[in-house]
């Protein structure tokens, strides 16, 4: 750390340092967050123009746009009102796909100016340096007076959140930049197990998107007849709704995965000497009044098992042959599912905080914690199991004998053991 930051204080002393060292990662920065704020911008003029505003927002509109891709960083919006402050944490992670896919083309783009990885990796930094300060002036002049509060970003999140955030997207479109190499070498060193992870993990990615996006048809339904009863969305406009829909099905496909493996959605409230919580799964709900869980909702149970059962077959038919390393693959493959589940279900929860009291909108902690990783070994075992018991007994490879002896004169095949050729009596070179 002390050596990269010796580093950024000698490239940043002379204009020839700052010609070499930063005008490829400026450059990189100041598209992806034009690019960034240019998406946010539309999609706030889309949901203005749905919500058909009896009056235009005038100038506010450019400001909302910038809040707007803040917010999708994860980045808290502060309300400070008369008496009170509001601090509201929730990225929709549509919006965070949308800045994440820009960032990695930013760094795929910076990357392509070195050669070794540790030269692109350090380039991504000083590509997420410069993102970083170029959000915190933006969170600087985003401030909005809404219903007689102020509304602006935190400050320190604003800085920090996109700097990690530029990092992990921009290091990823710069491991893509190069498909050669270094990466081709590791992997080339490396037996069966970690080609055989990244595709089990490859496969679980598949079939959990197709399994939520099956297991999110039952919400979707719910909801539907919620909205029929007259029971939510009546002033909700449906142009608005399906906007804000698209947005947020990461988060509610990540609810899906998480409550298919036996957590619980909760709702918790904290403050003035009391807690309230209520929560609601697969099994039934908590707190919550007289709400009934539909039985269908049983079917979340078949997310988890599609997503770990698919990546230890994957993990295992990409692994080889040897039973030993189909099986430890597998399980291998399980630990990125585990990692996915806990970041995920950790920027996919809300907060809201205000006046010494909070609300919280998340999974089970402790089930979040523990259950993917009872899914994982499980699924990812069973899976292998399932691609062992499915080989043929005639696909192992057959032992290798003695070479055939050929006739130097006729050129037959001769049966082993044979000193002369049946054909024309030629005495055979057997090397006895």
């Amino acid at each position: 750390m002390a050596a990269f930051a010796a580093f950024l204080a000698e490239s940043v002393l002379s204009p020839a340092g700052l010609r070499r060292w930063w005008r490829t990662p400026a450059v990189g920065a100041v598209g992806a967050f034009v690019a960034g704020y240019a998406a946010c911008l539309i999609l706030v003029s889309l949901l203005i123009v749905l919500s058909g505003p009896e009056d235009g927002p005038g100038p506010d509109l450019f400001l909302l746009a910038m809040l707007c891709l803040l917010l999708f960083q994860r980045v808290g919006i502060v309300f400070d009102g008369d008496f009170s402050t509001t601090t509201v944490t929730f990225a929709p992670l549509g919006g965070m796909l949308i800045v994440g896919v820009i960032l990695a083309a930013a760094g795929r783009f910076v990357a392509r100016s070195e050669r070794e990885p540790r030269g692109r990796f350090l380039v991504v930094v000083r590509l997420a340096v410069v993102y970083a300060l170029l959000s915190f002036g933006g969170s600087l002049i985003a401030r909005l007076d809404v219903d007689g509060d102020e509304a602006h970003a935190s400050a320190v999140g604003a800085l920090f959140l996109p700097f990690v955030w530029a990092v992990v997207f921009g290091a990823t479109g710069a491991l893509r930049s190069k498909r050669d190499q270094s990466w081709a070498r590791i992997l080339a060193r490396m037996d069966g197990r970690l080609p055989g992870t990244a595709a089990g993990t490859t496969g679980a990615a598949a079939g959990a998107l197709v399994a939520g996006a099956l297991g999110m048809l039952a919400v979707v339904v719910a909801l539907l007849a919620a909205a029929f009863d007259g029971d939510a969305g009546v002033d909700v406009r449906p142009g608005v709704l399906a906007l804000l829909a698209l947005l947020a099905m990461p988060n509610l496909v990540t609810w899906a995965v998480v409550a298919g493996m036996g957590a619980t959605m909760s709702a918790s409230v904290s403050g003035f000497g009391g807690y309230e919580s209520s929560s609601a799964g697969v099994f039934g709900a908590a707190g919550a009044g007289d709400m009934d869980v539909p039985r269908y909702w049983l079917l979340l149970l078949l997310i988890p098992l599609a997503a770990t059962v698919r990546a230890g077959y994957v993990a295992a038919g990409r692994a080889g042959p040897e039973p030993r390393t189909a099986v430890t693959a597998a399980l291998y493959a399980g630990a990125p599912l585990v990692v996915g589940c806990w970041v995920l279900a950790w920027l996919a929860s809300g907060q809201i905080e205000a006046a010494g009291a909070s609300v919280h909108i998340r999974p089970s902690t402790v089930a979040t914690v523990f259950l993917p990783l009872i899914w994982a070994v499980v699924g990812t075992w069973l899976g292998a199991m399932i691609h062992l018991a499915r080989q043929q007994p005639g696909t192992a490879r057959p032992v290798a004998g003695p070479p055939p002896v050929f006739c130097t004169s006729c050129g037959r095949a001769c049966a082993d053991g044979d000193s002369y050729c049946e054909a024309c009596g030629t005495r055979l070179r057997t090397g006895d």
